[in-house]
C-alpha cells in the first residue's frame, strides 16, 4: 500500500468516526419539537432560568453530575475545549450543565463545580421532577444506582445538544465526539445561519 492510499484510508477512518459521533439529520417535527421545548429551571443562586433567555444565542447543552467519575468532566472539557477552538465565534454560544442530580449539585457547590471548566458555563439545576422533565424532553435516560456505602452514583446517556438561536435543536453529539468535531460543526452551523 503507497503512501498516498494509506493517508487516503485514515481520512476515511476519521470521516466515517465523524458521521457516526455527529447526527447532523434532523428528528422528525414532533421530535425535534421535543429536544427544543422550553424549559425553566434554577442556576445556583436560584435564580429562575429559561431557555427563552438564551434567544439570539446558540446553545450547548450536556447533562450529567458533579460526583460522575470520568465522563461528565470529560464531556464538559471537549465542550469547552470546542470553544476555545472556535475563537471569537464562540461569543455567540452559551454552553450549559443540567444536573441530573439536583440534590446534591445546587448552590455554591454547582457553581464550584462549573466554574472548574470555564467561567462561561453555566450550571441549572431544579426539583427532580423538573430535571427528569428536561431531560426525557431531550431523551436522556439516567438511573440512580445505591452502593453499599449509602453513596450513589448515576448511569445515564452522555450526549451534547446544540439549539440554533431560535432555540430549535439542531444536532446530538454522542460521548464519542471531541473537540475537533464538536467546534467544526459549530462553526459550519453558524455560518450556513449567516452569522446570527
Amino acid at each position: 500500500m503507497t503512501v498516498a492510499h494509506t493517508r487516503i484510508l485514515k481520512v476515511l477512518v476519521l470521516l466515517g468516526t465523524f458521521l457516526l459521533a455527529v447526527s447532523s439529520k434532523l428528528p422528525d417535527a414532533s421530535a425535534q419539537e421535543a429536544l427544543g421545548a422550553p424549559f425553566a429551571l434554577t442556576d445556583p443562586t436560584g435564580k429562575v432560568v429559561r431557555s427563552t433567555d438564551f434567544k439570539g444565542k446558540w446553545v450547548l447543552i450536556y447533562f450529567g453530575y458533579s460526583h460522575c467519575a470520568d465522563q461528565c468532566p470529560t464531556e464538559l472539557a471537549e465542550m469547552i475545549d470546542a470553544l476555545r477552538q472556535m475563537g471569537p465565534e464562540a461569543k455567540r454560544v452559551q454552553p450549559i450543565f443540567i444536573t441530573i442530580d439536583p440534590e446534591r449539585d445546587k448552590g455554591q457547590y454547582l457553581s464550584a463545580y462549573v466554574a472548574l471548566f470555564d467561567d462561561r458555563l453555566i450550571g441549572l439545576g431544579g426539583t427532580p421532577q423538573q430535571v427528569a422533565t428536561v431531560a426525557a424532553n431531550y431523551g436522556i435516560q439516567f438511573k440512580k444506582i445505591l452502593k453499599s456505602d449509602g453513596s450513589y452514583s448515576f448511569k445515564h446517556t452522555s450526549n451534547i445538544f446544540i439549539l440554533n438561536t431560535e432555540g430549535r435543536y439542531q444536532v446530538t453529539f454522542s460521548h464519542m465526539s471531541d473537540a475537533y468535531m464538536i467546534a467544526s460543526k459549530m462553526l459550519e452551523l453558524i455560518s450556513e445561519q449567516g452569522g446570527s
